[in-house]
């Protein structure tokens, strides 16, 4: 018998879960059942209105939609629960047929499951609706490919776009194709990527301003500057009017791409379209003045960025320590350090250890690592190796020593000795043979 919370709610979902496997609640897990119906229930339903003559009482259209998220919260994390066991996933929506054959509930559920970055238990989820010759709709495989999109799965979302195209009634839209674009980005594909836009363009599918800034984002990762800038034209060309998210990942691959004179124009270019730069936009700058050994314009570029009111990040200072630095702008480089406005992190430190190694301070560089632990900076293999070129620097006997107390140290504390650390060590030895004047 229904509580009058539960017939407020006419077609409510099933919220008995059914099965759950045994590793969830001992025994054999058959007998194991769930209600979560007062859970999602209790206190959330207000009465909208009571008709005073028939005594009927309408439902609050709200609370209907909130008892339903929590029972379809409630089915994501019991299909969650299930891992990749095909078995127990079915046993689940064989119980819930009536609700995942409604195609809203279905892809709230399927987006839930992405979100949760739980790809593989959607993409069997998926496999039951068509074993079970109910359909996907597109929003339904837009969905799939999202969930493997933010796992990290680019070769799933593949398969489900070929089933997609297999069902024959249905066409990728532009979501899918930027969803997979977006994959491939993540997974450094960027040729493929590449692939995909020219299938949009053959196919008809309009790409949109995600599409480009995903395409951009992709040459970026596979250092492909000159094919960013190319995307960014035919976006230009088609009247698509780019975003920060375009302009962040273009600024990013010109300045990776060493092409410092062209990311300066694109920031002028923003400002003239009244698009003003974020921190990401200033800190890929930053970049690209490094890659160019430009140490005063990155600087510049630093004070134009809080003139500007853009608030400098953690990012934004380990950039612009690390461009001091190679510059051997010491001073500078630890005024910077003194006066950050957001706390340091183990690249800050880390940053600052080389600077001081490589202006000769030794005795400060140990004085900086050794207090991190002390202010919850964990130390990593490079904080490890910037303290090992300090004491390479040293160019004494002592020094060498310390440098090979502290890679056996280092290995104590679980990091795998690398390349760059055992020549950094033989550096160290050498040098304590031919100590500076």
């Amino acid at each position: 018998m229904p509580t009058s919370k539960e017939a407020q709610c006419s077609g409510s979902l099933n919220f008995d879960l059914g099965y759950f496997p045994p590793r969830l609640g001992g025994g054999n897990g058959k007998n194991l059942r769930l209600t979560l119906l007062s859970d999602v229930t209790e206190g959330c339903i207000p009465l909208r209105a009571v008709a005073p003559v028939t005594g009927h009482v309408e439902p609050d259209s709200h609370a209907c939609e909130s008892v339903e998220q929590g029972a379809l919260d409630s089915l994501a994390l019991a299909l969650r629960a299930c891992a990749a066991d095909a078995e127990a996933i079915g046993d689940i929506l064989d119980q819930h047929r009536d609700d995942i054959s409604d195609v809203r509930r279905l892809t709230t559920l399927l987006s839930l499951l992405g979100a949760s970055k739980a790809a593989r238990t959607a993409l069997l989820v998926g496999d039951w609706v068509n074993y079970n010759g109910l359909e996907l709709n597109l929003y339904h495989y837009n969905s799939l490919i999202s969930a493997c999109e933010k796992s990290g799965l680019w070769e799933e979302a593949f398969r489900v776009l070929a089933k997609l195209k297999v069902a024959g009634k249905l066409r990728p839209d532009t979501v899918t194709y930027t969803t997979l674009i977006s994959a491939c980005e993540k997974a450094g594909k960027w040729e493929r990527a590449l692939r995909l836009y020219s299938v949009m363009i053959a196919e008809g599918v309009p790409p949109n301003v995600m599409t480009y800034s995903a395409l951009i984002a992709a040459c970026r990762r596979g250092g492909q500057w000159k094919w960013a800038m190319t995307i960014y034209l035919d976006m230009r060309a088609a009247s698509v009017a780019p975003n920060k998210m375009t302009y962040s990942a273009l600024m990013a691959a010109l300045g990776e791409g060493k092409q410092l004179d062209r990311a300066r124009l694109l920031l002028d270019q923003m400002r003239n379209e009244g698009v003003w730069p974020d921190a990401a936009i200033y800190n890929a700058l930053i970049t690209a003045c490094r890659h160019d050994k430009n140490w005063e314009l990155a600087l510049q570029t630093f004070q134009q960025m809080e003139a500007a009111g853009v608030a400098p990040d953690r990012t934004t200072y380990n950039a612009l320590l690390t461009v001091l630095g190679e510059a051997r702008k010491t001073a500078q480089a630890l005024k910077l350090f003194e006066t950050m406005r957001v706390p340091p992190d183990t690249v800050t430190y880390t940053a600052v250890i080389h600077l001081l190694g490589d202006d000769g301070q030794c005795d400060k560089a140990y004085q900086l690592f050794s207090a991190m632990p002390a202010r919850a900076i964990p130390r990593d293999i490079h904080a490890y190796t910037a303290m090992l070129s300090a004491y390479a620097h040293a160019h004494s006997a002592e020094a060498a020593e310390k440098a090979r107390l502290l890679h056996v140290a280092m290995q104590d504390e679980g990091f795998k000795p690398s390349v760059i650390s055992y020549n950094t060590l033989i550096t160290a030895y050498r040098n304590a043979a031919q100590p500076t004047l």
